[in-house]
């Protein structure tokens, strides 16, 4: 009987899932941030860090 070309173990397969997801969660974390730092803004709010809500936003190409 031929073996198939690819082989990976059950714990390959768990690993890769897990960094997978990990990566999915930092991502969907970091697009959460921007979302309410946005949502701030556009409120008027500032959170301390980025100067006053009034300084015109500077954007670098």
């Amino acid at each position: 009987m031929k073996r198939p070309r690819f082989q990976f173990r059950l714990r390959t397969l768990l690993i890769g899932t897990a960094i997978i997801a990990v990566w999915l969660g930092w991502w969907s974390y970091k697009a959460r941030q921007q979302r309410e730092a946005v949502a701030a803004l556009r409120k008027g709010q500032s959170d301390g860090r980025s100067g006053t809500c009034h300084e015109p936003l500077m954007i670098h190409y």
